[in-house]
């Protein structure tokens, strides 16, 4: 294992030939001290100069094209970022908006829809839901295409914990 605290040089292809274990150790071939504290292992494509400089072969690219390129990853970046709080908003109302659909689906759409046979039956469920929620009309396609599995889970699970009620009382008698 190599100490980081051990002070290195550049080792030389000479080094890598020599046949002394003091003076060459297989846990050190490619790596490159830079600070005291700090190891940077060298890639295949990396060359080291007589100034202990890394030079790879991105460093011979022109500056105004690294320049170009990292401001178009900070774009994208930004992008992606703004991107992913949206959907963090967008996911925590949603959230909030399905526990309420789940409990009024449980509570009030049950008296009327026990089982959803086909697809009409399932857009005026959702309709109804709408409604109750004032989803406006040009949401209210989004807003169904997102809400019909919680409605015909809700609806699962209230008929099935119907079932094992009345499993249970049955069978208690």
């Amino acid at each position: 294992m190599v100490s980081r605290k051990e002070n290195r040089t550049p080792m030389s292809p000479s080094d890598y030939n020599s046949d002394s274990q003091s003076e060459r150790n297989d846990d050190n071939i490619g790596t490159i001290a830079v600070e005291q504290d700090q190891v940077v292992q060298a890639s295949p494509d990396t060359r080291v100069t007589n100034s202990h400089q890394m030079v790879t072969p991105r460093a011979e690219e022109s500056e105004t094209d690294l320049v170009k390129e990292n401001e178009a990853l900070r774009t994208r970046l930004q992008k992606a970022s703004r991107h992913f709080q949206m959907k963090q908003l967008i996911n925590e109302k949603d959230e909030l908006v399905m526990l309420r659909l789940r409990r009024y689906v449980k509570e009030q759409l049950w008296k009327k829809v026990k089982f959803i046979t086909d697809d009409d039956v399932l857009e005026r469920a959702l309709n109804k839901c709408a409604d109750q929620f004032g989803v406006d009309e040009k949401e209210r396609y989004d807003w169904r295409q997102r809400m019909s599995r919680e409605v015909q889970q809700s609806l699962n699970n209230r008929r099935n914990n119907c079932v094992n009620d009345l499993g249970e009382a049955f069978m208690s008698k």
